[in-house]
């Protein structure tokens, strides 16, 4: 099977198709990435279109993402966890049983604990990791609980509150609130990861749990289990995330992967 041919049945399925449509209900635009821009001559493989060219990016097999932003009630929180290796890069598309084994202990932490907290979610299995996918309505009492815990200042308030014209990222303003959740949210996420890093004894082969793809300090090592919650440094407005059935594409891009991967939900 080709790359093409690959592409043209697995986002040729209706069920994909409308898995990945619904997620756009509340997005202001879609962004798609790949192989297929490379080969065109992109220079920086992505592009930012209305949630209409969803066709178009299909069509062409790209990776597709989402903004963080929603412009209907939805609040989603997105939790990226994955293997990485400082120097052999491409170390979890080679050996994809071993590291997910290493992995595996610290998802069944996590689910415990979401579980144990009454937090309902997600949980998609990428080719390198994982993606926690959380959603709470605005009108919650959760998420007016976030918004009053979260901080943002006043230099990004005003940023926040103001439109650029052309800009699809920030056409319109987003409410305060919203970015105060979201810092929260990463606060969240943070506390998470340091409580399992504590409590937790380094897991098979000793592999670490860290925050982004840092090595720990004194430790021979140069890979470990990502909490990658460095997306929380950054306003909501910059943010897009790989939506649920979308391909995974990395190990083509960069790595002389063959076929696309696709996520288990």
């Amino acid at each position: 099977m080709t790359t093409e041919e690959f592409y043209s049945e697995y986002y040729g399925s209706p069920a994909v198709r409308a898995v990945i449509t619904k997620q756009f209900d509340d997005a202001a635009f879609a962004v798609g990435s790949g192989p297929f821009l490379k080969k065109q001559k992109w220079h920086f493989p992505v592009k930012i279109c209305p949630v209409s060219a969803l066709d178009e990016f299909m069509a062409e097999g790209l990776d597709i993402y989402r903004p963080a932003v929603s412009t209907g009630d939805a609040f989603y929180i997105f939790w990226d966890l994955e293997y990485y290796n400082r120097k052999q890069r491409s170390y979890v598309y080679r050996h994809q049983k071993e590291v997910f084994e290493w992995m595996e202990p610290f998802i069944q932490e996590i689910n415990e604990r979401l579980s144990a907290y009454g937090i309902k979610y997600i949980l998609d299995t990428t080719a390198s990791g994982y993606h926690y996918w959380m959603k709470i309505s605005k009108k919650s009492a959760v998420f007016q609980e976030l918004a009053r815990e979260g901080f943002i200042s006043e230099s990004l308030k005003d940023k926040y509150a103001h439109a650029v014209a052309g800009d699809v990222k920030r056409s319109k303003a987003v409410p305060e609130e919203d970015g105060r959740a979201y810092d929260c949210a990463g606060k969240l996420l943070e506390y998470l990861t340091q409580r399992i890093r504590a409590e937790m004894p380094a897991v098979k082969d000793g592999i670490d749990m860290t925050i982004s793809d840092s090595p720990p300090g004194g430790s021979s090592r140069t890979d470990g289990f990502s909490s990658d919650i460095t997306q929380y440094a950054h306003p909501l407005f910059m943010r897009v995330f790989r939506v649920l059935a979308s391909l995974h594409q990395k190990n083509i891009l960069y790595y002389g992967g063959v076929l696309p991967a696709v996520d288990i939900v």
